[in-house]
């Protein structure tokens, strides 16, 4: 089970040491750097608390200033695109690649924009490009990934993951999500090893309990399944967190020990919360119809007292 959160803006603060220095009328070279790097501190302050609209004034006038402020218009535009103002967005990326075009950051950043939309193949275009640009740019590696499994080619997001965990093994995410394309593949002991990977570098933040409880219970090979492993790691998940993925591994589990009124249970919640979700763009709202598809699914097998595997 693919689990996505909500596709979040980067506003980096290091980049204040990119700021170009040009001078106005009027004023001194430092005394406009200083002025442009209080703008771009405030635009990225504001942003990173949510004030979208505040931060782009911010990033607007340092525009004002200097018309080819790359990192102005590349904050801008993630600003945008997290309001989904998604035209405004891209043609501020467009212009941070016309500016520098052997950035990959922008060609990343534009391709979240199409796969916010749902647009997976323009999406898995740009973070191509992206690569091709630097090809030890792991993001790009881990985002054409969850594009391509989107679209059902799970195979070649693994060999994406595997790409971006050579380059960078220390980055948790990409394990889960490796874990999580093992897991639609069946391959369920290689999946758990890098859901446990990901937990060992930051158990708190990167809690995997769940996906793992999730594939004990739904491994089509009878061998790996382990129902009361999976009910004891889903309640551990669960008490960290009360969401509808941890419900419904929940569920899993207790049908897979056979106590199908507690799975019927937790099962409904999974799908209560899941439909109290309101997704944020295109993306999430594809996604979410799926796992509501499967989440029903899975419901109707435990009321007709039948476990559920992974087919």
């Amino acid at each position: 089970m693919l689990k996505q959160n909500r596709l979040i803006c980067h506003f980096e603060l290091a980049a204040l040491l990119f700021i170009s220095l040009i001078a106005l009328n009027g004023c001194s070279k430092s005394d406009e750097a200083s002025s442009i790097n209080t703008l771009y501190e405030q635009g990225i302050i504001n942003c990173q608390k949510g004030r979208f609209d505040e931060g782009i004034k911010y990033f607007d006038k340092i525009l004002e200033l200097e018309p080819h402020h790359y990192f102005a218009y590349l904050n801008r535009g993630k600003a945008y695109r997290e309001k989904t103002e998604y035209e405004s967005a891209i043609a501020d990326f467009n212009k941070c690649i016309q500016i520098d075009p052997s950035n990959p950051e922008a060609y990343f950043e534009l391709g979240g924009a199409w796969g916010n939309q749902g647009k997976f193949e323009e999406a898995i275009s740009l973070y191509t490009k992206a690569i091709k640009v630097d090809v030890n740019f792991t993001k790009a590696h881990g985002a054409r990934a969850i594009m391509k499994t989107m679209l059902g080619r799970v195979d070649s997001a693994i060999e994406d993951l595997n790409d971006a965990i050579e380059i960078d093994p220390q980055y948790p995410m990409l394990y889960i999500i490796r874990g999580q394309a093992l897991d639609l593949k069946g391959d369920c002991q290689a999946a758990i090893v890098d859901f446990e990977k990901a937990m060992s570098f930051d158990p708190d933040n990167f809690n995997t309990s769940g996906n793992i409880a999730w594939v004990l219970a739904t491994c089509p090979n009878n061998d790996s399944r382990n129902g009361k492993k999976a009910l004891e790691l889903a309640a551990q998940a669960l008490e960290l967190e009360a969401e509808h993925f941890n419900f419904h591994a929940m569920a899993a589990a207790c049908a897979e020990i056979g106590d199908f009124r507690k799975a019927i249970i937790y099962q409904k919640k999974a799908v209560q919360e899941l439909k109290e979700n309101t997704p944020a763009n295109r993306f999430e709202k594809t996604y979410r119809e799926k796992q509501l598809k499967d989440y029903l699914n899975q419901l109707r097998s435990y009321e007709n007292n039948i476990p559920w595997h992974v087919r």
